[in-house]
């Protein structure tokens, strides 16, 4: 991410400028909810969304990383107080019920709607706690220390 107005570069995974007059700010995570198009469009049914016309010839069906080996596991960085956990989507689908959870001394619940592949993530206040999600790969390498959650197997 470029900043024109100080020409200053941004990590998005790092929330923080990496080069340039604001080296070492960092961005605050804004609410965001990681769901379908479907599911979205349901629920906001007057969203505008940018058109894939852009008066450019690129053909924004293809993938431009289709033939690179990636890891595409997706899961959700959770971050309370100066922790982070990495709480992967497939871990959380295993189960229709809310996820509960403990970070940094805050009591979590996650909630994961397979169907439409929203996540919600709260405080035992009913809060939404900061989070984003994006690949596992990715996040591991920016908060390689995060712990990695996984669901205890019932007995």
């Amino acid at each position: 991410m470029y900043d024109r107005k100080t020409s200053s570069l941004w990590s998005q995974l790092g929330m923080q400028a990496v080069a340039g007059p604001m080296a070492a700010a960092s961005l605050p995570i804004l609410p965001v909810e990681h769901t379908t198009w479907g599911d979205w469009r349901q629920r906001y049914p007057d969203t505008v969304v940018l058109s894939f016309n852009t008066g450019y010839v690129r053909d924004y069906s293809r993938d431009p990383y289709q033939d690179v080996s990636l890891n595409r596991q997706e899961a959700a960085a959770v971050f309370v107080g100066k922790a982070v956990k990495l709480y992967p989507l497939s871990e959380l689908a295993k189960t229709r019920e809310s996820v509960e959870d403990v970070l940094y001394g805050k009591r979590l619940r996650l909630h994961y709607d397979r169907r439409n592949r929203r996540l919600t993530v709260q405080d035992d206040t009913g809060e939404a706690v900061k989070h984003f999600v994006g690949f596992f790969a990715d996040l591991r390498a920016f908060y390689p220390t995060a712990e990695k959650f996984q669901l205890r197997e019932r007995r």
